[in-house]
C-alpha cells in the first residue's frame, strides 16, 4: 500500500475519525480539537487533490481552550445534515455545506450547530429501578444526575440529588440520602406518597445516621425494610414496620431477604452459584428472573443464567452473556418480569434485556434473554 497524499487537517490533535459517501467527493474528518472539518477530494493527471472547503467548531461553552468532552469520536454524512457525536456523549445536527455553492474556504457559524441529543458520557450510572407499571426506568448517576428512561424514546432530565435517592417497590416511599454538613452528618429524608394526588410525595420523617457519607441505599422487595450502607461499607436497616423506624442489623434480616437492587444477598436456594465464582471474579448481583431462573452478574462481565432453586452440585447453571465489558454493577428485573437491565461501572452502558419464557418449547428449563435496546451514556451507537 502506497501513501499517494498527505495533508496536516487537524493540527497538533488527533484524528478521531472520518466519513464520507458514495454519491460525493466530499468527506469529513473529526479530530480531538472539537472540529469537523469537510473536504473534498479530487485528482488531477499527475497528483490527488485534497481541499479543505468546510469547518465546525463544537464549542458550546464558547471557550478559548478546547474542552476535552467536545472531542469528535464519531461522524455522519447526510443528504442534508452531518451528525456528529462527543466525548461528553452529547450528539450535534450540523448543516450540510453544497459543494457546488462554495467557492472558497468557509468557517460555520453557530447557528449552523444545533445540539440534538444529551447523554452525558461521564456519568457513571450507580442506580437504576422501574416504576411499578413497567413504563420507565429511573437511572441515578455517580455525580447525582436522576434520570427517567421510556423505551424507545430519550431521556429527561428531572433533578439533581446529592447522593442517591430510591423509591419502593410499591412506590408509596421515597427516600433521599443526602450530602453531611458542618452542623450535622448524613441523613436519609422520608417521603410518602400522598394518597389523594398519586404524584406527589410528602416528607415524612428524617433518619439521622452516624455517617459522615451514605453510599448506597436499598428497599427490600416486600417494603418493610431500608437499608443503607456508609462511606465504610457499615450496614444498617431501617425497619418500617416499626412506627419508629428502629434500626435493626443486616443478620436479623439478611437471609432470604430480596432487595429491589441488590436482589438477593444470602439463600439457602443459591449455594451452587458460588462454585463458579472466586476471589479473581466475584459475584456482583444475583437477580430473580420469575420462579425458576436467577440471573448472576460478576466483575468480569458475565451474566450468568441459573435454574432456581441452584443446589450445591452447581448443575443449575445454563447460559452466559458477555456483551458488558466488565463490572456489573447493576442488574434489576420490572415488575412485570418482562425486562432485565443491567449496566456497567466500566463500559457506561445500560442493557435493556427482553426476557422469553420458552416454557412451551422443547426444553422448559430453557431461557433466552434478547438484548432489545442499547441506552448508553456514551455517544449513541448502532443507531
Amino acid at each position: 500500500m502506497k501513501v499517494v497524499k498527505k495533508q496536516n487537517a487537524h493540527p497538533k490533535t488527533p484524528i478521531l475519525c472520518l466519513n464520507t459517501t458514495k454519491d460525493s467527493t466530499m468527506f469529513a474528518s473529526g479530530g480531538m480539537d472539537g472540529k469537523v472539518i469537510i473536504w473534498e477530494l479530487g485528482s488531477s493527471e499527475y497528483n490527488y487533490i485534497l481541499e479543505k472547503f468546510y469547518e465546525y467548531y463544537i464549542n458550546p461553552q464558547n471557550i478559548d481552550r478546547d474542552p476535552a468532552e467536545n472531542c469528535i469520536q464519531s461522524v455522519c454524512i447526510g443528504s442534508k445534515y452531518i451528525l456528529t457525536g462527543t466525548k461528553s456523549g452529547d450528539i450535534y445536527e450540523l448543516i450540510r455545506p453544497h459543494e457546488n455553492e462554495i467557492k472558497q474556504f468557509t468557517r460555520g457559524n453557530n447557528s449552523l450547530v444545533k445540539l440534538r441529543s444529551i447523554c452525558h458520557d461521564q456519568e457513571i450510572v450507580k442506580s437504576i429501578q422501574f416504576n411499578g407499571t413497567s413504563d420507565n426506568l429511573y437511572s441515578i448517576t455517580e455525580s447525582g444526575l436522576l434520570c427517567v428512561w421510556q423505551f424507545k424514546k430519550q431521556k429527561e432530565y428531572i433533578q439533581n440529588i446529592s447522593i442517591y435517592i430510591k423509591i419502593s417497590f410499591n412506590e408509596e416511599i421515597l427516600a433521599v440520602a443526602l450530602d453531611p454538613n458542618e452542623q450535622k452528618n448524613a441523613q436519609i429524608e422520608i417521603y410518602k406518597l400522598d394518597p389523594s394526588t398519586t404524584k406527589i410525595y410528602e416528607q415524612f420523617k428524617v433518619v439521622n445516621t452516624l455517617s459522615t457519607s451514605l453510599e448506597f441505599i436499598d428497599f427490600s422487595t416486600d417494603n418493610f425494610f431500608l437499608l443503607y450502607k456508609d462511606n465504610f461499607e457499615d450496614v444498617e436497616i431501617i425497619d418500617f414496620k416499626n412506627q419508629d423506624f428502629k434500626k435493626i442489623t443486616k443478620d436479623q434480616v439478611e437471609f432470604e431477604m430480596e432487595w429491589c437492587t441488590d436482589g438477593i444477598k444470602v439463600s439457602s436456594n443459591i449455594k451452587g452459584v458460588y462454585t463458579y465464582y472466586s476471589d479473581e471474579n466475584k459475584i456482583l448481583k444475583i437477580q430473580r428472573l420469575g420462579d425458576k431462573q436467577i440471573a448472576v452478574t460478576d466483575e468480569m462481565g458475565s451474566i450468568r443464567i441459573y435454574n432456581y432453586p441452584c443446589d450445591s452440585s452447581g448443575n443449575g447453571y445454563f447460559n452466559l452473556y458477555t456483551d458488558h465489558l466488565n463490572y456489573i454493577n447493576q442488574c434489576v428485573m420490572s415488575p412485570d418480569k418482562n425486562y432485565l437491565v443491567t449496566s456497567s461501572q466500566k463500559d457506561r452502558c445500560i442493557l435493556i434485556w427482553k426476557v422469553l419464557n420458552n416454557g412451551e418449547q422443547e426444553e422448559d428449563s430453557q431461557m433466552q434473554n434478547q438484548k432489545e435496546s442499547v441506552l448508553n451514556n456514551n455517544n449513541i451507537q448502532n443507531n
